[in-house]
């Protein structure tokens, strides 16, 4: 799977945030009892969902916590990565134009040297 990824999001956008604000976002204990990454879950759900729907909805805002923390992740090394990548950029741009200005200043002294040397 790649991780070069654009991530335009805001953070409100998750299911889970809502959750938080009203206080129904299950405890990470409780995260790791529902077992997010277990298949059996998906035909619980499908199948019996008025006998689980407590614990399938706990479950997915386990799942979408989790997926939210990943992608802030990426989000983060991926800002770092661009940072420094405009930092060096800047410093290249500088030294570029230190180039140019002394190159130009040389040529303007050998001309000046040139008409003045009777």
């Amino acid at each position: 799977m790649s991780k070069n990824l654009v991530i335009g999001y805001s953070p409100n956008d998750f299911f889970y945030v809502e959750a938080e604000k009203e206080g129904i976002m299950p405890n990470p204990v409780d995260c790791s009892n529902l077992k997010p990454n277990d298949p059996a879950w998906d035909n619980k759900c499908k199948n019996d969902f008025s006998n689980n729907s407590v614990n399938c909805v706990k479950r997915q805002l386990c799942i979408n916590k989790d997926k939210a923390s990943e992608l802030i992740n990426i989000e983060a090394n991926h800002s770092g990565a661009a940072e420094k990548y405009m930092n060096e950029k800047m410093n290249y741009d500088s030294m570029l134009m230190n180039a140019i200005n002394l190159g130009i200043g040389i040529v303007f002294l050998l001309v000046i040297i040139y008409k003045n040397r009777k």
